[in-house]
């Protein structure tokens, strides 16, 4: 079962974990509620796989690619306490429609979190 409270040391460990693992250090999963807060000069791919790892940590997709949307909810409320409610309100909005799009394709690996930073990369771009 997803634990629902995510506290600061425990988001960045698992952060931390999974930017080693791709390399991407200047990764910060908080972002996705910001539209156009960093120019991303990275592959796409390291991005998918670094926000994978992410959620997988934080128990928000599961070995089939499904993301719950329960614990996402409950994920975003935690991490993102000192963020705009609008910042908090598109992530989950992102969370859900990804959700929906995902349900039943069994992504693996980095797939299971290309829409989610799919999402991040467009929004950011459009605002630059």
């Amino acid at each position: 079962t997803a634990q629902t409270e995510v506290s600061k040391e425990e988001l960045t460990k698992i952060m931390m974990k999974c930017k080693n693992e791709t390399g991407m250090m200047d990764f910060n999963v908080t972002d996705i509620g910001k539209i156009g807060s960093s120019k991303l000069a990275l592959p796409q791919e390291k991005y998918n796989c670094t926000m994978s790892c992410v959620l997988k940590g934080l128990n928000i997709i599961d070995d089939m690619g499904e993301i719950d949307t329960k614990a996402s909810s409950d994920v975003v409320d935690s991490v993102m306490k000192d963020h705009k409610p609008e910042e908090v309100l598109r992530a989950k909005t992102v969370m859900m429609e990804c959700a929906e799009k995902q349900k039943g394709k069994n992504l693996k690996g980095c797939e299971a979190g290309a829409c989610i930073a799919d999402y991040i990369l467009k929004s950011q771009s459009q605002l630059e």
